[in-house]
């Protein structure tokens, strides 16, 4: 597997990391992973105890579909980030973040790859700088952007394979500087799709299980602080 599989061939590309911009927090990440390894723990284990919010009809505010709407939310997600960071949990965030980037990177592949083919030529998708999209990414922020859906059984373009890659190595490799939290059995199925068949929506199942332990690690602390500021946000 490991002559085929391009995790053991990758190169970096998220450029944070080859530029070093990113080690002041990634350094809070590796201090404290013994202490956030077992609060994520016992987090986990919480899981099986709290009730379905829509279900016993709590407050909306207190719903996973609100948290949702709080994590689409730039402003709110830098106030977790910095609630993470206290916490020693600063990686979740993190992965959400930069899982929203990949989503961006597929939404700009297919756009090229659609105004390629209209131009009658597929392999002109490989002419677009992809790296400079990366480090501007913030500058092509679009509603349309934001709400685009995509087939996550999509083969990863090669074109983006490597932002998938960095990806991987960060938050997923048990080795990785910001690895987070997720069931071992995701972690696998993860490895094996990579090295095998790796799609686009590689990374979801994880995106949902760490969602889940920031809605009941993370988001009851927000919540506590800025409850006013977040209806007067969102509502």
């Amino acid at each position: 597997m490991s002559k085929g599989c391009p995790l053991f061939k990758a190169e970096d590309s998220l450029l944070n990391l080859k530029a070093n911009n990113a080690l002041r927090v990634y350094k809070v990440v590796i201090i404290s992973g013994g202490i956030f390894m077992i609060g994520n723990l016992l987090a986990s284990i919480a899981l099986m105890f709290v009730k379905d919010t829509n279900k016993y009809g709590l407050k909306p505010m207190n719903s996973l579909q609100y948290f949702y709407k709080v994590l689409n939310t730039p402003s709110l997600v830098n106030e977790l980030r910095s609630i993470a960071i206290k916490e020693f949990a600063v990686e979740n965030v993190l992965f959400w973040e930069n899982y929203q980037i990949l989503k961006k990177m597929i939404y700009r592949y297919q756009i090229e790859y659609k105004r390629a083919k209209e131009m009658g030529d597929e392999n002109l998708v490989g002419q677009y700088d992809f790296e400079g999209y990366y480090q501007n990414i913030q500058n092509y922020t679009s509603s349309s952007e934001d709400n685009f859906s995509y087939d996550s059984t999509m083969l990863i373009p090669q074109e983006i394979m490597p932002y998938f890659l960095s990806f991987y190595h960060m938050f997923i490799d048990f080795n990785g500087p910001a690895v987070v939290n997720i069931t071992s059995q995701t972690t696998k199925r993860i490895f094996n799709e990579i090295c095998t068949y790796p799609t686009v929506g590689i990374f979801d199942v994880a995106a949902q299980e760490v969602v889940e332990l920031m809605y009941y690690s993370l988001y009851p602390i927000l919540l506590k602080q800025n409850e006013k500021h977040l209806a007067n946000t969102l509502n």
